[in-house]
């Protein structure tokens, strides 16, 4: 099942939160608000697609507010001077949805190490006609110096213009999709290239969560303890 289930969703209210937040009084407001929600992220990933976006979340507090919180590698550009960038976006927001709108930035220092970032970093190359073998082999070097645990990576199509589709894997480290309290972060994406589509995944596994929330999961090295002395009282 883990090979199949998207890591995200699997994970959802265990250890990760989910990227929109709000509750509706009213059954038909939940697929308006959904529906809007799809149309916000897909214009900002548009406006915005050489800001490098990992994430959008959004935050409705009340009625005539939406609050979007963006996470970025390069916020200098989506900032703009002195803001004049994140103003304009907020104004075609506004347009569009009649809605206003908050926005907050938020810089990824470790880019090297977040699926989304990686899978468009592979994109980009691809699309500049590099190999794929060595686009992903790059990837996956950059994310282990990073300090990831581990790095999997799968790209599918006419690989490098073949006349047959394949499927190409490349894997280093442990990437434990099975295991909840796992930090796995997870990305899906597609390319277009003269020779047709190309899928890229990527999965990057970054360490165990063992306070999760209100919740605490002992670690390996305290259950061994806690074995152990319960042993040696027995004795």
């Amino acid at each position: 099942m883990g090979q199949k289930v998207n890591p995200i969703s699997f994970r959802l209210g265990f250890s990760l939160n989910h990227l929109s937040n709000w509750v509706v009084s009213k059954k038909k407001d939940f697929a308006k608000n959904v529906i809007q929600d799809e149309r916000i992220r897909s214009f900002l990933e548009r406006r915005l697609s050489s800001s490098y976006v990992e994430k959008i979340e959004i935050i409705r507090g009340n009625a005539d507010k939406i609050t979007l919180t963006i996470h970025s590698s390069k916020p200098g550009y989506l900032i703009g001077k002195q803001g004049s960038n994140v103003d304009k976006i907020k104004n075609e927001l506004k347009v569009l949805f009649k809605t206003n709108f908050e926005i907050d930035v938020v810089f990824i220092k470790k880019e090297d190490s977040v699926a989304a970032l990686l899978a468009r970093s592979i994109s980009d190359q691809i699309r500049g006609r590099i190999s794929c073998v060595k686009a992903a082999k790059e990837a996956i070097s950059q994310c282990m110096r990073a300090g990831s645990k581990g790095v999997k990576i799968k790209i599918s199509g006419r690989l490098d213009g073949a006349e047959m589709a394949r499927e190409d894997s490349f894997k280093e480290g442990r990437v434990p999709l099975h295991t909840l309290r796992a930090s796995i972060d997870y990305e899906s994406t597609k390319v277009k290239t003269i020779y047709g589509i190309i899928g890229i995944k990527v999965w990057v596994y970054s360490g165990d969560i063992y306070d999760i929330g209100d919740k605490y999961i002992a670690s390996p090295k305290e259950r061994f303890l806690k074995k152990h002395k319960k042993k040696a009282k027995l004795n």
